[in-house]
């Protein structure tokens, strides 16, 4: 701690060398010192009062100096509410930039038809085009039911795109899919068997769900 000066009164507030000291005309002066014997003066700097406060601070126990009015115990909270503020943004679900692609919805693309479908594996290189010779595999599923009512073994299913070798639903929803993409497609019956169906498996006017990733197109 600072020891008594000449004409001044010393304290000690928040761990910061406070000097009260008066002129020589009786007026008040006050000076804040770090521990290295620095004076940060409110008032006179120079003269007898600013040279005895240094040599006293240069022999007193150093302490780090801190703003006036800041105490201690919230210098050391700042970088504990820091962290707290980085741990609450990245654990955050609520739409952050920084969340894993993973935990993005995906979001299906709709059209005005009814037909849907959800990219729910990306591909490489560029979509298949009207005209393209693809080679899928698939599972067919009834919507209502999600009963399985067909699917590729081993070999892909081999269609000309666009040219209605397979139903409206898959020349539409298998269109722009890359090498290796995986689509969830929702087709409704209009784009599929229609009202008459394709027994035995499939019922008049159903809605028809497949899983279709593309092997290749040429």
């Amino acid at each position: 701690m600072l020891r008594s000066l000449v004409g001044s009164e010393m304290c000690i507030r928040d761990r910061v060398d406070v000097a009260m000291a008066h002129d020589w005309a009786g007026t008040e002066l006050r000076f804040v010192c770090d521990g290295d014997g620095a004076v940060c003066a409110l008032g006179y700097t120079t003269g007898e009062v600013g040279d005895n406060i240094r040599r006293a601070v240069k022999s007193s126990p150093k302490r780090k100096a801190v703003e006036p009015g800041v105490t201690q115990e919230k210098k050391r909270k700042k970088p504990e509410e820091k962290r707290a503020t980085i741990t609450k943004a990245i654990t955050s679900k609520s739409g952050s930039p920084h969340l894993p692609a993973a935990e993005t919805p995906l979001k299906p693309v709709k059209f005005l038809n009814g037909l849907q479908y959800t990219t729910v594996q990306p591909g490489k290189g560029m979509g298949a085009f009207a005209g393209a010779k693809v080679k899928v595999h698939y599972v067919g599923k009834l919507a209502s039911s999600g009963k399985v009512f067909d699917r590729t073994n081993k070999t892909p299913f081999a269609f000309k795109l666009g040219a209605g070798e397979v139903i409206k639903g898959w020349d539409l929803g298998v269109k722009g899919m890359k090498v290796g993409e995986k689509r969830i497609l929702q087709i409704p019956a209009a784009l599929g068997y229609g009202k008459r169906g394709a027994a035995p498996d499939i019922p008049p006017g159903a809605a028809l769900t497949f899983e279709v990733r593309l092997t290749s197109f040429t």
